[in-house]
C-alpha cells in the first residue's frame, strides 16, 4: 500500500493538531515529547495521533522535506518535528522558545480561538499553593518598644 498525499491532507484537515508519531519513538521519545508540549501548552489541545507506517513515512518525507517523526502539523501547516525541520524556525520546541512565532497563538488559532483554550501556566498540580507554615507562637513577634504617645502619632497598632 502506497499512501497518497492526497489521503494525508485529509487526515490533516480534519484536526487542529496532527502528530504522526511512530512506535520506534517509544526509544527515543522525541514523538512523545513533542505530543506532551503540545498537550501542556494551551488548555484543551487534544493532538491527533496517527501511527506511522512505512509507505506514509515515506509519503511525509516526500511532502515535507523531512527524515525524522514526529511530523507535526497545526491548522493544516507543517511545523516540523521535536526539534527541528527543513527550515530553521520549524520544530515545537523551537517555536515553544523564540519570540517571533509564538506556540500557545499557533495552537489557539488552531482551535478558532475558543475561549475554552486559555494558555497554560504551570500544570495545576505542580503549582504550589500557599505555604504552609506552622503556627508561630505569640512570643516569636518582637514586643512593641514604643511608647504608646509615638505609636498613635506614627499609626502604628499592634
Amino acid at each position: 500500500g502506497e499512501v497518497s498525499e492526497q489521503e494525508i491532507m485529509d487526515i490533516v484537515k480534519e484536526h487542529p493538531v496532527v502528530v504522526f508519531s511512530c512506535d520506534v519513538c517509544n526509544l527515543n521519545m522525541y514523538c512523545w515529547a513533542a505530543i506532551t508540549i503540545l498537550e501542556t501548552e494551551v488548555y484543551g489541545v487534544k493532538p491527533h495521533k496517527v501511527d506511522l507506517t512505512e509507505p506514509m513515512k515515506a509519503t511525509l518525507q516526500r511532502m515535507t522535506k523531512q527524515t525524522t517523526a514526529p511530523f507535526v502539523y497545526i491548522k493544516g501547516k507543517f511545523v516540523g518535528g521535536y526539534d527541528d525541520g527543513p527550515e530553521p524556525w520549524m520544530g515545537v520546541v523551537k517555536i515553544r522558545n523564540t519570540e517571533e512565532r509564538d506556540l500557545a497563538l499557533m495552537l489557539t488559532d488552531a482551535y478558532d480561538n475558543d475561549t475554552e483554550y486559555r494558555v497554560k501556566g504551570m500544570h495545576h498540580h505542580l503549582k504550589p499553593s500557599k505555604i504552609w507554615r506552622a503556627p508561630r507562637r505569640p512570643d516569636y513577634y518582637p514586643k512593641n518598644t514604643l511608647p504608646l504617645q509615638y505609636c498613635a502619632a506614627l499609626n502604628l497598632t499592634w
